[in-house]
């Protein structure tokens, strides 16, 4: 959907600069007319006209292949990510028509990121406007984030894991 490019980016650093020693590692750039959000690690956000598109890979220059694949696609309307049939069929299972979706297939190199990463395989983001139940105008945005893993057992550790560090960074947002 449409959404302010400039503001999302000026939150974001800013957000970026409150995190104190995050702020060392996390660059921001341009790539053509895109506005590129490097976390330092195995991922990478393009912020493009109607689109903001995370990317993850097992090194920087993959990422950078990644990322500059996708924006020759967007500029020539070809689509190559149709040449992979598991990431196809698992786009087909994500609501492109959310505010906020995606859908991936986890590189071993994420997976060693943590804890919170090593017992998915794939993952697919959804979310819906929603109001706020204060009475008022205000709306939420929810999310909700299915993952698939060979391993239940790990998989379960996974999700555990990821529902911890969200509840950390839902507080750390709260008393900011």
């Amino acid at each position: 959907g449409a959404y302010d490019r400039a503001a999302v980016v000026q939150a974001l650093q800013g957000l970026v600069s409150a995190q104190g020693g995050m702020g060392d590692s996390v660059k921001f750039s341009k790539v053509g007319d895109a506005d590129l959000l490097d976390s330092g690690s195995n991922m990478m956000a393009l912020l493009a006209d109607g689109r903001i598109i995370l990317c993850t890979g097992a090194d920087k220059e993959d990422l950078k292949g990644k990322l500059t694949a996708m924006l020759a696609a967007q500029d020539s309307g070809k689509r190559p990510i149709s040449d992979n049939t598991a990431l196809t069929a698992l786009l087909k299972t994500a609501d492109m028509k959310a505010p906020l979706w995606g859908a991936g297939i986890l590189p071993e190199a994420l997976k060693k990121e943590g804890p919170q990463f090593s017992g998915f395989d794939t993952v697919v983001l959804s979310s819906k406007v929603v109001p706020a139940g204060d009475g008022a105008e205000t709306k939420n945005l929810d999310f909700t984030l299915s993952a698939t893993g060979k391993d239940a057992a790990q998989l379960k550790a996974s999700v555990d894991a990821m529902n911890t560090e969200i509840a950390s960074d839902v507080k750390s947002l709260q008393m900011e």
